[in-house]
């Protein structure tokens, strides 16, 4: 179609190449713009390219990013809402044919020339071309096009022949101007009238050097001329930061003048530079006008297009839904709704609810026209729990279905939990309902590979993501490319604080962060690098693929979109990102791996080997053991509940019903997480519960008067107001947004509806603004029920089987060592045994056995071991299960060949302990030292068995037992304790033979430090010891953009973590490094935003020997006339409580002297006794005398 911005642009003639065909007045038209999606080679967002060619009254404009179309549909409705006309295009790498038909004088280096869609079969063909380039590849593994594929879809394609950067300038530039009319008139001959010579005119020697040979080209194959700029960037002031960008890309720095370099005129020059630049060449700006003209053809959205749904018979996806829906619900009634005891009558009035409701949603879905979604989706689940593979119970809003509940898309009641179908599907505003599916994180290929065979791979793919420089990221970025020193260029970075779950930007950190403040205002290399690393964050870099999203097309996907493969997958992306892809019509599915399945189900087998038969969808809602746990808060592992605040709002709610779990995962965000308390003291009955108006009770009576969810606002708007539940989800959407003018519409429809409905004015308006303020924040229902049984029912596993719970959580989590640190510490302190890996004994994953007594334990596993992989370790699992025990490690060895152990697997499985019973009768860290000392000859023991079974030859020493005679263990020296455990914690993950602490035992308890199983346990506000080994340090940033960290220690009793704010952190931050043993000086405090937090003062490193010097509890301030005792004051403040006390000597007239003692309790430490010596008027710092009490440690 044509686009309205150049519908003005006059004449229609082609123009030529000085022969009078100039469009007068015609406006400059750029047709060769990168995005930032030319992943780190264009540095413009697509929004401001945009904005740059309204802002220049540009009617018209071509995006052509290098390789690909990631950007076109974004593009094409970004400029169409500005009223410019969107052209597509692209840059593509044009190499010479791969069947080597074409001379040798007519090769040249891939270059790019330029391709425009000027109409739909343009389009079609332009989207195919930059398909094939990912999905057929080449023989250099880069995305490029030969004459040959340019021929097969050049229909509709307008092309530039790229310049000086292009094929025919590389030629020209090469002196090989016969080869570049040879290439010119293959050229022609693919595209006809629709190639255009394209001229640049950056200020470069090549551009002018070339410029000539252009022009004669053009003039002697009759070729008409047009003029571009080559824009990279939005203006001259971003080059240098672009050179970065450049250099970002190809891994080099601005110091090597090999480097891509391109000018400041490579940005987007306004039609008025670019008019007076071609001013002896009006033709060749008038044929940008001209191209613009041909280029008819725009993108638009367009409504998602289902796939087809297989299986139905000949029969329409209406019906098929609605037997299958009723079927199912027949089901569903008899398995978890109807009870033994239940009447007739009863059973029909409880069905009749049931299939009241059904029938509403399939009336519903009918009219909608998504029939056919439901079948689709329900076909995957169904087909996943026939194949055995964990899913979950739902996810979103799609949980209030009672047809996806009866077609098993859905495990969750929506009428036992109140929820509304209209929040899904709502018939007042249809938009496309959207099922987020959750499956076993091991099993999810499974079931896409099941989705390709039943569509077809054509019509399956996953969905393109693109990563971002971000704020940490773009400063090392930055400063590798200006050549700062790696060790300056990491400290900056490190104080860049880095929070997935709310990611900060660079100018926010630069606000916050003193320590990048000070940096930036007294280093201009520094300053520098801000600069440049703030114009660079958030432009693409590199692409993925999203890690749950997958299209059905009910046709090949790239006859809608163009595709794009990652070299580390086998199926094919969409070259739009998740938004886009909708707009162009397709339809989405999540499909996401949960690993809290993985495990429950590892858990159920676990049991199933012991003989007891578990299903999780079975579970009773009322245990009480599964409730107490929750209750203390020991819900490490538990699915949503794991966090520390988490765990205290267990404790103070003391939850009784799978009602307060739904509402706790509601709350806990924030906004909604300041009702917290108030939610907790109504369900405890110390807060009086309080409804906004009677007719409200029945929606907020299990949440005790609070609004939690979405559904209640929706539901407040049925019953006050009389809407319909199309038109209540309609109003929380617009709270939500909150678009003003919208709102005052809706608070006066609601206002007058709830008047006419006998609720008092002043009590509507009032009950209004406290739900639009509500909306904002309000949760999903549906998704707070399919989670909170998740949570239920891995808590159920912890609360009966936890050794099970342990073994399958262990096996999950087997890479994360955080993890393992916090399940080792929860098992020990439980009581449960946890045994060593055992080359005889373990598994290759987390298992149970049973102990003195039929007591479970947990075994660790072979594959768990840092370095060894499961792969291999399920070879030597199933030899030892076929053959028997090993014998030695020889025997090992040889057996199992064909896992093809190498020395670093023997190292690993030495310093794990798995080797240690094959050395009978040597102490434990003999025997580690010696097995790992044979590593090297135990794997050139097992390559020479596999060279003997390959050569299919006897031993070259004879008979097996006689071979394994010639190998003879080294002699090694033993290794001390604390190198053992070390070696034991770096594959293990946790420290299983003991705990490196344990040799300062003596020292320790003569320094009254407590244990940390202990430390929960002291009162409140006191000051006390403990000591432990750095497990994990993680720095966060608080709502006041100041930094502070979460440091958990261990001992041999167990882990607890630490809080350590602001002031402290910067004064020890060197000192908290994981495996770091330390004395620390805490106080416990019990608030309501904290839990019972464990808060750090000061820090001091444990020495091999023993402890760091001590110092006594108490210093002598010694000062002269200048001392401001106020400031004394204010600086011990910040160091209280604490048992220290100090006393200040003043100087009197003559040598007289007063020594006073201040009356404060505080701690003591070196930075506070540095702080202090620094003060005006201090002359020096004594320490006083030893007295009873605690003494500190610097």
């Amino acid at each position: 179609m044509d686009a309205p911005g150049v519908a003005g642009l006059a004449g229609r003639g082609r123009a030529g190449t000085g022969r009078g065909a100039a469009m007068s007045g015609a406006p400059f038209i750029h047709l060769r713009a990168r995005s930032a999606y030319s992943l780190a080679e264009g540095a413009i967002q697509i929004p401001d390219l945009v904005k740059l060619a309204a802002g220049d009254a540009m009617p018209a404009l071509a995006l052509t990013d290098h390789s690909n179309l990631f950007g076109a549909l974004e593009f094409a409705l970004a400029a169409s809402r500005a009223g410019i006309q969107p052209i597509p295009g692209a840059l593509v790498e044009l190499a010479p044919d791969e069947d080597g038909h074409l001379a040798d004088s007519l090769q040249w280096p891939r270059a790019p020339i330029l391709l425009l869609a000027a109409t739909e079969t343009g389009w079609h063909g332009l989207k195919r071309l930059v398909s094939q380039m990912y999905l057929e590849g080449s023989s250099s593994g880069a995305p490029v096009v030969t004459l040959g594929h340019l021929a097969d879809h050049a229909d509709g394609v307008i092309a530039l022949t790229g310049a000086v950067p292009g094929p025919l300038g590389q030629l020209l530039a090469a002196g090989k101007a016969e080869s570049a009319e040879t290439l010119l008139e293959r050229l022609q001959s693919v595209f006809a009238d629709r190639l255009y010579m394209e001229l640049h005119r950056h200020g470069t020697d090549a551009d002018a050097a070339l410029e000539p040979e252009f022009l004669r080209l053009a003039h002697a194959r009759d070729i008409p001329i047009v003029a571009t700029n080559d824009v990279y960037f939005s203006g001259p002031e971003m080059h240098a930061a672009h050179e970065c960008l450049l250099c970002i890309r190809d891994s080099t720095t601005i110091l090597d003048d090999r480097r891509v370099q391109l000018t400041p005129n490579h940005c987007f020059r306004s039609q008025t530079a670019m008019a007076e630049l071609f001013a002896d060449l009006p033709e060749a700006l008038a044929n940008t006008a001209v191209i613009a003209r041909r280029c008819s053809h725009v993108l638009t959205a367009r409504t998602p297009i289902l796939p087809r749904v297989p299986d139905t018979g000949g029969r329409s996806d209406a019906e098929v839904l609605a037997e299958r829906a009723e079927r199912g619900l027949e089901e569903r009634l008899d398995r978890h709704v109807f009870t033994a005891g239940m009447t007739e009558g009863e059973r029909r009035e409880q069905g009749g609810r049931y299939a009241d409701r059904l029938q509403r949603e399939l009336e519903i879905i009918r009219e909608t026209g998504y029939d056919g979604y439901f079948l689709i989706v329900g076909e995957v689940m169904n087909w996943s729990r026939e194949q055995a593979i964990p899913v979950g119970p739902g996810r979103g809003s799609g949980a209030g279905s009672v047809v996806a509940w009866a077609l098993g898309i859905t495990d969750v009641d929506p009428l036992r939990f109140g929820l509304l179908f209209e929040r899904f599907l709502n018939p007042e505003r249809v938009s496309m309902p959207d099922f987020d599916l959750d499956f076993c994180q091991q099993r999810r290929e499974e079931v896409i590979a099941h989705v390709r065979e039943l569509y077809g791979d054509d019509r399956v793919a996953q969905i393109i993501t693109f990563g971002s420089l971000k704020a940490r990221a773009v400063v090392r970025d930055v400063g590798r490319t200006l050549g700062l020193s790696y060790s300056k260029v990491d400290e900056l970075a490190k104080q860049v604080p880095e929070n997935p779950a709310n990611p900060i930007s660079l100018s926010e950190a630069l606000q916050s962060e003193p320590g990048l403040q000070e940096a930036r205002a007294t280093d201009g290399d520094v300053e520098r690098l801000f600069e440049i690393a703030l114009a660079l964050e958030g432009l693409n870099r590199n692409v993925s693929t999203h890690a749950a999203g997958l299209v059905i097309g009910d046709r090949p996907i790239e006859e809608l979109v163009p595709l794009y493969r990652d070299p580390r997958s086998e199926i094919a992306a969409t070259q739009y990102d998740m938004k886009r892809v909708e707009q162009a019509g397709l339809v989405k599915f999540d499909f996401l791996g949960l690993k809290t399945l993985t495990s429950m189900d590892l858990a159920v087998r676990l049991l199933r080997e012991r003989g007891t038969e578990l299903d999780l969808e079975a579970l009773p809602l009322d245990d009480g053991a599964t409730y107490a746990l929750l209750t203390s808060g020991e819900t490490g592992g538990i699915f949503q509940l794991e966090s520390p605040m988490m765990r205290e709002v267990l404790r103070r709610l003391q939850p009784n019903r799978i009602e307060d779990l739904v509402a706790i995962l509601a709350l806990y965000r924030p906004g909604p997480m300041d009702n917290i308390p108030s939610f907790i003291e109504r369900r405890r009955g110390r807060e009086a519960i309080a409804y906004p108006h009677e007719k409200l009770r029945d929606i907020l009576e299990e949440t005790s008067g609070i609004w939690v969810y979405q559904e209640q606002v929706m539901e407040t708007a049925q019953v006050l107001a009389g809407f319909s539940l199309g038109e209540a989800d309609i109003l929380r959407r617009a709270m939500g947004k909150k678009i003003k003018s919208e709102m005052q519409a809706l608070e006066a429809d609601f206002v007058d509806r709830s008047v006419r409905n006998q609720v008092p004015r002043a009590v509507a308006v009032d009950i209004f603004a406290d739900l639009e303020k509500f909306a904002g924040y309000g949760f999903n229902k549906s998704h707070a029920v399919a989670y909170a049984l998740i949570s239920y029912r891995t808590a159920y596993l912890k609360a009966h089987h936890p050794a099970d719970f342990f073994a399958a959580m262990m096996t999950i989590e087997s890479g994360n060592r955080d993890k393992l640190n916090l399940f080792h510490d929860e098992i020990t302190r439980r009581g449960i045994s946890l045994l060593p890996p055992d080359i005889n004994r373990s598994r290759t994953e987390f298992t149970v056995e049973a102990m003195n007594g039929n007591q479970p334990a947990v075994r660790c596993g072979l594959g768990t071991l840092r370095g060894v992989g499961n792969a291999a370790m399920d070879v030597v699992v199933n030899e030892r299960d076929q053959a028997g025990p090993f014998a030695d490690l020889w025997d090992l060895a040889r057996r199992s060949r064909k896992a093809d152990l190498n020395k670093e697997h023997f190292e690993n499985l030495a310093e794990g302990g798995a080797l240690d019973g094959l050395l009978a009768g040597v102490a434990q860290d003999q025997a580690r030292a010696v097995a790992h000392a044979a590593a090297q000859m135990a794997a050139r023991c097992g390559q020479e068995a596999a060279t003997e079974e390959r050569l299919s030859q006897s031993s070259l020493f004879g008979d097996e037992a006689s071979a394994q005679e010639l190998w003879v263990l080294p002699e090694a020296e033993a290794w001390e304790r604390s190198e053992m455990l070390a070696r034991e914690f770096a594959v293990l993950g946790f420290y299983g033979s003991g705990h490196p602490l344990e040799q300062h035992a003596r020292q320790l308890a003569a320094m009254h430090a407590v244990p940390l199983r202990e430390a929960s346990r002291q009162e409140a506000g006191t000051a006390f010891r403990v000591a432990g080994v750095v497990a994990q340090v993680k720095e966060r940033v608080s709502q006041q953009k100041r930094r502070f960290a979460r440091v958990r220690l261990s001992d041999a009793t167990g882990a607890e973590e630490v809080m350590v704010f602001p002031e402290t952190l910067i004064r020890y931050r060197d000192v908290l490094r994981e495996g770091a043993s330390l004395l620390v000086e805490v106080t416990r405090e019990a608030d309501s935003s904290r839990a019972d937090s464990l808060i750090a003062h000061d820090f001091a490193l444990l020495e091999d020997g023993g402890l760091e010097r001590e110092l006594p509890p108490g210093w002598k301030v010694w000062t002269d006339d200048s001392f401001d005792i106020a400031a004394l004051f204010d600086l011990l403040e910040t160091a209280r409580p604490g048992n220290g006390r100090v006393e200040v000597v003043f100087p009197l007239d003559g040598d007289l002297e007063a020594d006073m003692n201040l009356g404060v309790s505080v701690r003591l430490g070196r930075s506070l006794r540095l702080a202090v010596e620094r003060l005006s008027g201090v002359t020096g710092v004594e320490e006083l005398p030893d007295q009873e009490g605690l003494s500190h440690t610097v």
